[in-house]
């Protein structure tokens, strides 16, 4: 027919090579058309009276739609076979029932509005342009059995909010991909795009679960529904994205979950409830920030994460604790995961692992804590322990104490202090990664714990009892002496003379040494001195300074057979200066008797002067000291020296024994 004019179908069968309608049609039954080329170049409606007509077309050929179908009267049913190609020309489609069962080519912006619309070949545009856009509106199942711009990419494909869209057929090649509706994957689907939106659901069929989605976007990536909420799919996968939006209160896969962005990733908090996504395993690798918003979570078959990096807040070293050979247990108290009133998220992670390194090697390892455990372990001397752990309820932050008992073997080589490290994990199946130059899926902690040092160590044994040699009596030489005292009385005195010992006899029974004395006033590292210290006082502290002593106070003794010991000497030592102790009234560090009276002054004067070379050797050494000290120093060596006078004197024992 020509353009002119309109053209009545009430025929139910047309049949020829080549069928053209140029002008409008309007069917007035239903119209089968079988042909080779079928072109209808105008519009084409149902009649005025019903709406309820249909047309097929079975066409080897092209079949051609310039014109609307159903503007004016909607058609109950357009169908055309599975042979041929249909050129999609007209702007709008209308009619109850859609079905392009031969591969259908754009060479128009195409709106169809359907209760039912099928695509069960191809769909592409023209090979003139590719700014082609299809648009269905369909409030029941909307099917694409074939690759959607496979050969020719659309401009744009969308699907309204109603009703749900099968995608059976891949790949979908559109710079913009946006379905509002439902949409499930009856088999393995790629959507290649530059955005991509799915404003609804996403599930598998029914028949089988082992289907996998993948989206490369160059733009945004939405996520607007829940995904396997009924029938989770096997993978899915974002390989590409500029950013990823996850906005659906559920997101699970039976396979693994990946979203590759070159900008953010964000986990909206779905409403109602939590959102959760969870795979077989989850991986986020984002060229912007990953954010998961607070309510929300990422996991994988085995745990959860809801704050990355995990929070971990491990309670601050207590400055006043100090570890000593009585008390060897270092513990440590804090929390893990967020806490919602310090601006956290709300923690809903399990499968949380907790690593402690003790700083004697031991590694303690806690697995598989959840959000609301309270945790409790001791580790004892072998690095042996069992946790035990209290789960509280399912969200919030886990509390955790753990101790560590020292052997004594340990405590004895450290210095000063003991630097332990703990080491929270997330669950191991999610792996996170964003721009930020931090471990999304781990962070550590360092404790630490002051020891003791000169109390743990090792002490000297004390030095042997020397057990005095025997006495052995000298030889007595018997003195016979006259007397003119009584003439008539004639008496005999006999008496045993018993030379006194030299000096150097002494000194061979003698041990002079220094020790260092701690802040708690025990003496420890005992080493010897010569014996040249009583006649030669002046290089004393030459020698001290030689022996290479650590800074600290000192004392000097001196041990004499049958004696006990005396202290000669007591000082302080700082750099290469030697000062002696300050002594004060009262419980101090070094105090001095409450009736001693210094007259406001320092007392430098030692305990004890018990040997005249001693007296004469603290002489010297307090050669810078003031004249009002002088004086006292040489009051104790003249006392000094009496007592030794006095000692001398034992040692010459006279017996008178008056003869018969």
């Amino acid at each position: 027919t020509d353009a002119a004019g309109t053209t009545d179908l009430n025929a139910s069968l047309i049949q020829a090579a080549t069928v053209s309608f140029a002008d409008a049609v309007i069917l007035t039954t239903d119209v089968t058309i079988n042909g080779t080329t079928v072109n209808f170049g105008n519009t084409v409606d149902a009649d005025a009276a019903t709406n309820d007509r249909t047309l097929t077309v079975n066409a080897t050929g092209m079949t051609t739609f310039a014109g609307a179908v159903g503007n004016n009267q909607r058609l109950l049913s357009l169908t055309t076979d599975a042979a041929g190609t249909t050129d999609l020309n007209a702007s709008l489609i209308q009619a109850s029932t859609v079905s392009f069962a031969d591969a259908v080519i754009l060479t128009a912006d195409v709106t169809i509005n359907a209760t039912t619309a099928n695509f069960g070949n191809t769909v592409d545009a023209d090979a003139a342009a590719n700014d082609r856009t299809l648009t269905v509106n369909a409030t029941g199942m909307t099917t694409f059995a074939g690759a959607v711009g496979n050969n020719q990419r659309l401009l744009s494909l969308s699907t309204d909010a109603p009703g749900e869209t099968d995608l059976n057929g891949s790949p979908v090649n559109a710079t913009t991909v946006d379905f509002a509706d439902a949409v499930v994957l009856t088999t393995n689907v790629t959507i290649n795009g530059t955005t991509v939106n799915f404003g609804d659901t996403i599930n598998a069929d029914a028949a089988a679960n082992d289907r996998t989605l993948l989206v490369d976007a160059s733009g945004a990536t939405t996520f607007g529904g829940a995904i396997g909420d009924a029938q989770p799919p096997l993978d899915l996968i974002v390989w590409r994205s500029s950013t990823i939006d996850v906005l659906g209160n559920v997101v699970r896969c039976l396979g693994d979950i990946l979203f590759n962005s070159d900008g953010d990733v964000t986990i909206h908090e779905g409403a109602p409830g939590y959102t959760t996504v969870t795979g077989y395993t989850f991986t986020v690798n984002a060229g912007g920030l990953l954010t998961i918003e607070n309510g929300a979570a990422v996991g994988s078959d085995t745990g959860l994460v809801s704050n990355a990096p995990p929070v971990f807040r491990p309670d601050p070293d207590d400055p006043d604790r100090v570890l000593v050979p009585g008390d060897r247990v270092h513990t440590i108290t804090g929390t893990i995961g967020g806490d919602e009133s310090l601006g956290d998220n709300l923690e809903r992670g399990f499968n949380l692992t907790l690593s402690v390194y003790w700083g004697d090697g031991i590694v303690t390892v806690i697995p598989h804590l959840h959000a609301g455990d309270h945790v409790i372990l001791f580790v004892d001397g072998s690095g042996n322990g069992v946790p035990v752990i209290t789960h509280a309820g399912d969200t919030g932050p886990i509390t955790f104490s753990v101790s560590r008992d020292y052997p004594i073997d340990f405590l004895v080589t450290v210095k000063d202090t003991i630097r332990s490290t703990l080491v929270l994990t997330n669950d191991p199946g999610t792996k996170l990664r964003d721009v930020r130059d931090v471990d999304l899926n781990r962070v550590s902690a360092v404790a630490s714990v002051k020891v003791a040092g000169e109390l743990t160590r090792w002490s000297e044994p004390p030095p042997a009892y020397l057990q005095p040699p025997p006495i052995e009596m000298p030889e007595q030489r018997r003195v016979l002496v006259e007397t003119s005292l009584a003439p008539l009385e004639q008496r005999t005195a006999r008496y045993d003379e018993l030379p006194p010992q030299t000096e150097s006899s002494v000194e061979n029974v003698r041990v002079w040494y220094i020790v260092r004395v701690l802040p708690s006033g025990l003496e420890v590292e005992r080493h010897p001195l010569p014996d040249t210290i009583a006649s030669d006082p002046a290089n004393l502290f030459v020698k001290l300074r030689a022996m290479g002593l650590q800074n600290g106070r000192y004392r000097i003794y001196l041990e004499e057979l049958g004696f006990p010991r005396r202290l000669v000497h007591e000082f302080y030592k700082s750099g290469n200066s030697f000062g002696e102790p300050v002594r004060e009234r009262g419980p101090g560090s070094n105090p001095t008797s409450e009736s001693h009276d210094t007259s406001g002054e320092a007392d430098y004067r030692p305990a004890a002067i018990t040997h005249p070379a001693a007296a004469a050797a603290i002489l010297a050494m307090a050669g810078t000291k003031s004249r009002h000290n002088e004086a006292v120093w040489a009051d104790r060596v003249d006392n000094a020296l009496e007592h030794w006078a006095r000692r001398n004197e034992a040692w010459q024992r006279v017996r008178i024994v008056t003869a018969d």
